[in-house]
């Protein structure tokens, strides 16, 4: 008489489980990439937002002084802002039109960036 012995294969074999793991983690890591290069950029951008925010503040100050003062200022840390320094260009175009142009540098990693904004301001 033969015996007959059933198998029981309701389970996963250690392969199974290694094979499904592996199939998982390909398919997740091109997922977690894009999300930490999406964070990434996103400090990037808010990093540039903020200098040229601080850009044009800069412009409008050059705009409230008086004309006489208007001049080049070389480049210099800004106030309350780490990783920030401005640098203010001035350019005397005629005798009553200036050229100034506010360029703002920033960290990025450990690259320096720049923004800069350029008005003409008239002598009235």
């Amino acid at each position: 008489m033969k015996s007959s012995v059933k198998k029981n294969r309701k389970g996963l074999t250690l392969i199974e489980v290694m094979l499904v793991i592996a199939l998982l983690i390909i398919a997740l890591f091109p997922i977690l990439q894009m999300f930490s290069r999406g964070i990434l950029i996103s400090s990037e951008t808010e990093e540039s937002l903020k200098a040229l925010s601080l850009a044009e503040r800069f412009i409008e100050e050059e705009k409230n002084t008086p004309w006489s003062q208007i001049e080049t200022r070389t480049k210099e840390a800004v106030a309350g802002h780490q990783n920030f320094s401005r640098e203010i260009t001035v350019y005397q175009l005629v005798s009553d039109l200036k050229e100034v142009t506010a360029t703002i540098y920033y960290k990025v990693g450990l690259e320096e960036a720049s923004v800069s904004l350029k008005t003409l301001i008239a002598d009235f």
